[in-house]
């Protein structure tokens, strides 16, 4: 299915982007805030433009559980910007902070939705 495997696709490139910087961080140590800023910026408008994406992929599959989900992302958009805030705050980013950035989005790919996936395997679009 084209737009659920274009989803997919951009769920493992917000995964690189994120690898990436932990691994620029992962060698420093840890990283001055200007220093992550335009990465974590460029990460949460691919998360933005992925999450709209995948609501439009949702909708013209008349996913029940889409206004749910919609606030699931909202929420996730949200948690992001709380942890770059908090490490602007801080002045820093650790390996530590950049993990809980990736959980972020796992807890989208993993867990919310699983619930799309599931839907898909019952109205026999995904085999």
């Amino acid at each position: 299915m084209r737009g659920f495997d274009q989803v997919n696709d951009e769920h493992e490139n917000i995964a690189q982007m994120i690898d990436q910087l932990r691994a620029k961080v992962f060698a420093r140590g840890r990283m001055a805030f200007a220093d992550i800023k335009p990465e974590a910026d460029d990460i949460a408008e691919t998360m933005r433009l992925h999450f709209l994406h995948e609501e439009d992929v949702m909708a013209e599959l008349r996913y029940p559980a889409l206004d749910e989900h919609r606030l699931h992302h909202k929420a996730c958009l949200v948690r992001f910007q709380e942890l770059v805030s908090g490490v602007a705050s801080e002045g820093f980013a650790t390996v530590n902070t950049i993990d809980d950035l990736f959980s972020t989005l796992l807890d989208d790919v993993l867990k919310a939705d699983l619930g799309l996936k599931t839907y898909l395997y019952e109205k026999g679009l995904i085999v």
